[in-house]
């Protein structure tokens, strides 16, 4: 008896292990179907320009200014990020989540690449890919020890069509009184303005501790993890381990 069913619990293991990313495919060819056509020029281009002018009217140079003054005080103000951080769904699938952030003040600009690969008993992997790119975050709150900003850009998938739709942000910081500490708490959905479809909600926390600093350079080992839903039925959720590099 046992003969006859491992072999079937392994190849319907082998199934459910190759649905995520099977799923995630036939979702956006289904909704690109629906919403009748290529993407790939569709975004959040309009909204941000609007968000970006509105800024302007209303004092964002005097803003800007305010929050630069406060550089000798809080010199990450003025920095580069870099974070080499990956995830790990036990014995199905991993992710890789490289991400890079430009902060200046008021404003920020980050751009994540993202891989899920799935494996199977068999030996055999797939993947699947988005390029996520935050193109203007406004860093609405700013201290020693907290921070909080709101953005807008463009998550496009690098397979099928590569349909390109637009994605907000909110993330809040919090760092410990010494700064050795920090926890990170970020929030990211996707939207599809032709059928009102979700092509992937996102909510990834990770606690962040200082390991060295070299003149400018700061470097962070991280831990958490990650919690996605792609066109409301394909969960994926992974534990995430990295580093992170502060440059300022």
């Amino acid at each position: 008896m046992k003969k006859v069913v491992l072999p079937i619990l392994v190849f319907l293991l082998s199934l459910e292990i190759r649905a995520q990313v099977n799923s995630i495919k036939s979702s956006s060819i289904i909704s690109s179907t629906v919403g009748g056509g290529d993407r790939r020029n569709s975004g959040g281009g309009g909204a941000l320009a609007y968000f970006f002018v509105d800024l302007m009217l209303n004092n964002v140079v005097q803003w800007q200014t305010q929050v630069l003054e406060k550089r000798e005080e809080m010199p990450e103000l003025v920095s580069l990020e870099l974070r080499l951080q990956t995830g790990l769904q036990p014995s199905n699938y991993y992710l890789a989540l490289p991400r890079i952030r430009a902060n200046w003040g008021l404003f920020s600009t980050d751009f994540r690449r993202s891989y899920l690969v799935e494996s199977n008993p068999l030996g055999s992997t797939k993947d699947i890919s988005w390029n996520d790119w935050q193109i203007l975050q406004i860093n609405l709150i700013q201290s020693n020890h907290a921070s909080f900003r709101v953005g807008g850009g463009i998550m496009n998938e690098d397979f099928n069509s590569k349909n390109t739709f637009p994605e907000y942000t909110m993330a809040l910081s919090l760092s410990s009184k010494s700064k050795i500490y920090n926890g990170e708490f970020e929030f990211r959905t996707a939207s599809d303005p032709l059928t009102g479809a979700t092509p992937r909600w996102e909510l990834n926390a990770h606690v962040n501790k200082k390991l060295f600093d070299r003149n400018r350079i700061h470097g962070f080992i991280t831990g958490g993890g990650v919690l996605q839903e792609y066109y409301g039925k394909t969960d994926v959720w992974a534990f995430t381990a990295g580093m992170v590099f502060k440059i300022y």
